[in-house]
């Protein structure tokens, strides 16, 4: 039913729509401290002041990168989709004679998404001087197709109810905070390969590991829950296929270790620290892209047992 080439849309997809909401978070961050800022200004509030210093900095620091790294994901996910369709040259098809379904929807945002990343995009670079209620909509737009897009997987995955694994309502869930950090992961690892003092950016890394933290501890609650959802490890459970057929080394090592323990580590341990080293954040960054990909490459791994599983028992 579906390609190889579809684990790797899913995982780009998701980032793409993570990552652009980081960035939007992060504008928001650093405009809303330095609007407040001005009236701290006038009360001479060197602490206010510094604050929106240390934000801005960090915006004009993470915010084209984390956005290229969106366009980028988006275009890269897009192929990948194309590249799984039995006739990808009548994609076209999706436009010119919509259908409604959960699919056609999440094809359609994705490929909006993607105009609203290359305009957000060439008006960075460019400079290109627009209104502020434009670009403010061009903004509140890309983060409502992001959501879309990072929520609409698991509820089309959840349509097939052919696919019993797929079933779960905290699929969704799962889908969605595995792409928040995904899309976390990004800021973290611009920061990590950048040549900068990370003393002055030691305070909005510690609000996005806050933040990664909360979305790695959501995906454990949403796993935690489908698992005993679906019967635990029983013998005959949809949840126990996640460990046959070579998915239990993917699953426990790929997703559980790399995308859920060691970023809740390494997230407490940046809360902690006083300084945060480069190599750090690299690692948190890697080790949640790591999870995020195996994430989704185990549930379409699933898929493709039980539906073995399911022919060998009517041939049977």
């Amino acid at each position: 039913m579906f390609g190889e080439l579809i684990a790797w849309y899913l995982f780009f997809g998701g980032m793409a729509g993570g990552a652009c909401l980081a960035g939007l978070l992060i504008k928001a961050c650093a405009s809303i401290s330095w609007r407040k800022a001005g009236g701290a200004a006038l009360a001479s509030s060197a602490l206010g002041q510094r604050h929106a210093l240390v934000w801005r900095q960090f915006h004009d620091l993470v915010g084209r990168p984390t956005l290229i790294a969106a366009t980028l994901a988006a275009a890269v996910g897009s192929i990948c989709l194309l590249g799984d369709m039995v006739r990808p040259e009548q994609a076209h098809l999706l436009f010119i004679r919509p259908v409604f379904s959960v699919l056609n929807v999440g094809a359609l945002a994705l490929a909006l998404f993607l105009v609203v990343l290359i305009a957000l995009l060439a008006i960075d670079l460019r400079g290109i001087d627009l209104s502020f209620r434009v670009l403010v909509a061009l903004k509140v737009l890309a983060g409502a197709l992001a959501c879309v897009i990072i929520v609409y997987t698991g509820i089309y995955l959840n349509s097939i109810w052919t696919i019993v694994p797929w079933s779960s309502a905290f699929l969704v869930p799962l889908f969605l905070f595995s792409s928040l950090a995904t899309g976390l992961a990004v800021p973290f690892l611009v920061v990590g390969i950048s040549n900068v003092d990370l003393k002055l950016c030691s305070e909005p890394l510690k609000v996005l590991a806050r933040l990664d933290a909360v979305c790695i501890a959501g995906e454990m609650i949403s796993l935690i829950a489908m698992f005993i959802q679906m019967g635990g490890l029983d013998e005959q459970s949809p949840f126990a296929l996640f460990f046959s057929d070579g998915l239990g080394l993917p699953f426990l090592l790929g997703f559980i270790g790399c995308g859920i323990l060691a970023p809740l580590l390494l997230d407490a341990l940046s809360l902690r620290a006083r300084v945060i080293g480069p190599w750090h954040v690299l690692v948190l960054g890697f080790t949640t892209m790591i999870g995020g990909y195996f994430l989704r490459y185990c549930v379409m791994g699933v898929s493709v047992v039980f539906r073995a599983m399911t022919i060998a028992a009517i041939g049977v």
